[in-house]
């Protein structure tokens, strides 16, 4: 799979005049994240983050991958796809928890529009969430 990930033909320069596009993804162990055709990126998660609920989690992969992608985003605007409703769902909560407040307010320094992508369809970013698990086995 890495070979694959790094043949010229997927990985290529950005095109400046188009909009990125990033698809990310969480599973129990790790996050993963594809910045189309420029960056793959995964890691694994920690214990107090293996313990996070499922929004949490995907969350944190739209922060690994605004964390991770940061030079491309801070000069073009992007579309985040995630398989759930997620910034959405935060957002409309009365009542969210302080850290969940703090990855808002830093993904407010970035110009990003949210797309929901189900899991069938986000399959490109399953595989990067789930590699360094597969690898352990």
């Amino acid at each position: 799979m890495k070979k694959k990930l790094a043949m010229a033909s997927i990985i290529m320069s950005p095109d400046w005049e188009e909009h990125f596009v990033i698809m990310c993804n969480a599973s129990d162990y790790a996050v993963g994240a594809k910045m189309n055709k420029i960056h793959y990126a995964s890691k694994m998660l920690n214990s107090t983050q293996c313990a996070y609920t499922t929004t949490e989690k995907e969350m944190l992969a739209i922060i690994f991958a605004c964390e991770k992608f940061r030079p491309y985003l801070m000069v073009n605007r992007a579309y985040v796809y995630t398989d759930r409703s997620t910034l959405k769902y935060v957002l409309k909560k009365k009542e969210t928890k302080a850290s969940l407040m703090r990855w808002v307010f830093f993904l407010q320094e970035f110009n990003l529009w949210t797309m929901d992508r189900k899991g069938t369809k986000n399959q490109v970013t399953i595989h990067p969430s789930r590699l360094e698990v597969d690898a352990k086995k």
